[in-house]
């Protein structure tokens, strides 16, 4: 059977005396509420026991979170089952008159009468003063109809007022959903004008009888949408007193989701921007923002590769006659700062593997110089042979070991590299051991042997100098 409305206050008014005999009907509470003239149909969680209150709110939560997420029919079973039925009645308004006669030919009326509530209801709702459930907000049950109401109606001004709406998610999708909204009822407007037009030339009426009426004509407290630039829309979130949607519209990752909602240019403009300010920063705190625009300029890259061609470079950086890509400059830069944290080595042959081969070849052989570690140069060798063309990996080991030989760059331990041996200079040492990198692979041992004549040659003739 139908579970009891509100059955905390049905049992206060059993004590007040508050009922008629006998049974007492399952709408007796919301009778007694409509009936007094003294209460407002507005407030009705005023009325309410505050257990039923917490549990209303509850309700209600779950029916808004519902309709955020466009399951409407779960929605309006949810309030059924709990014994509001005349809830679920009331929501069901929006739907457009059809062919078959479903739907709601006053629809424009009811939609105003919407707003008309959500607005009161916005009058009386508080922000801090609602009741705490399991540590999380709950609201009290009023601002949850009202966040409805506004969804329903298309109201973004009262759903930005409203704390239900309290991220900035939520405030995009409030926009979003309202845009839609007066979009449907344009396209419903013209095709109703149509008809009356074609109804006066013909002398007839509608399908329905009563159902010509042109209150989209007259409703003058239709919202007005932004014909559909989103990117006026959602400037809509910066004037929100709601503190976590408005702030939420200078984060820069949520500005970033805004510019996909709004269009290429958008994306344009805003890849470009912030690729600019990730290439001229030189703090690695952030690294998580260059890290985010590196993926996302590598993801438009590879479905959108058109798209990413059109990517301008920033002026101080395309002045000086660099040829590379803006995604090439973006890995560029991310690369150079995982390799300045050893412990994401293992991540520098992918990212490079993404270059044009003369850049992987500078750029991993740059790397490599600094590896000293058998068991790193191991991992870092046969990540090159997996990721890299064919062949590259030792025309980079060509390049590593000629210059740890010949480069006089003053010697300074470093992370994983072994102590010298007893008698040898450590920068000597570092000069030998990197003929080890070309000792791994049968391929390479003839540059080895090469590369070992190198060195010999080397310290035979410095030691001839020191010698004179």
């Amino acid at each position: 059977g139908r579970r009891t409305m509100w059955p905390a206050t049905v049992e206060a008014m059993k004590r007040k005396g508050q009922t008629s005999r006998g049974k007492i009907h399952l709408d007796a509470p919301l009778q007694h509420i409509f009936g007094d003239r003294s209460t407002s149909p507005v407030n009705v969680s005023s009325f309410l026991e505050s257990e039923d209150e917490v549990n209303d709110a509850r309700l209600l939560r779950a029916c808004f979170m519902l309709f955020q997420a466009g399951r409407i029919d779960e929605a309006l079973k949810l309030v059924s089952d709990c014994g509001q039925a005349w809830r679920a009645a009331s929501w069901i308004g929006g739907e457009p008159l059809s062919s078959d006669g479903s739907g709601n030919p006053t629809r424009s009326l009811w939609k105003k009468q919407c707003r008309e509530i959500s607005k009161q209801m916005s009058r009386v709702t508080q922000v801090g003063n609602s009741p705490q459930t399991n540590t999380r907000s709950l609201h009290s049950s009023i601002a949850y109809e009202a966040a409805i109401l506004c969804l329903l109606s298309d109201d973004v001004h009262n759903a930005l007022n409203n704390p239900v709406f309290q991220t900035w998610e939520s405030g995009v999708h409030a926009v979003l959903h309202a845009e839609r909204g007066i979009i449907v009822d344009e396209v419903l407007k013209a095709h109703n004008n149509t008809r009356i037009e074609a109804a006066e030339e013909s002398q007839t009426h509608f399908p329905y009888v009563g159902t010509e009426f042109d209150a989209f004509d007259n409703n003058e407290s239709a919202p007005e949408g932004c014909d559909g630039d989103l990117g006026a829309a959602l400037e809509q979130l910066d004037s929100s007193p709601l503190d976590e949607i408005r702030e939420g519209s200078g984060d820069p990752f949520r500005n970033g989701m805004s510019s996909f909602l709004v269009g290429q240019n958008a994306v344009k403009e805003y890849i470009e921007e912030c690729a600019a300010l990730s290439i001229s920063a030189q703090n690695e705190d952030e690294a998580c923002f260059l890290r985010f625009i590196a993926h996302l300029v590598i993801y438009i890259d590879s479905v959108l590769p058109d798209f990413s061609s059109q990517l301008c470079l920033p002026p101080d950086v395309g002045s000086d006659g660099n040829d590379d890509s803006l995604c090439e400059l973006l890995l560029l830069k991310y690369i150079s700062y995982l390799s300045t944290r050893r412990d994401l080595w293992s991540h520098v042959a992918l990212y490079c593997s993404l270059l044009s081969v003369d850049n992987i070849l500078e750029t991993y052989s740059s790397f490599l110089i600094n590896v000293h570690s058998d068991q790193e140069r191991k991992m870092t060798l046969q990540q090159a042979r997996d990721f890299f063309p064919e062949g590259l990996d030792c025309c980079i080991l060509r390049n590593v070991v000629r210059e740890m030989i010949i480069s006089d760059i003053p010697w300074q331990h470093a992370p994983g590299e072994e102590r010298a041996p007893a008698g040898v200079n450590s920068a000597d040492a570092r000069k030998m051991r990197s003929i080890h990198w070309l000792c791994y692979y049968p391929e390479h041992w003839p540059d080895a042997l090469v590369c070992s004549n190198l060195l010999l040659r080397i310290f035979l003739l410095t030691e001839g100098v020191g010698t004179e």
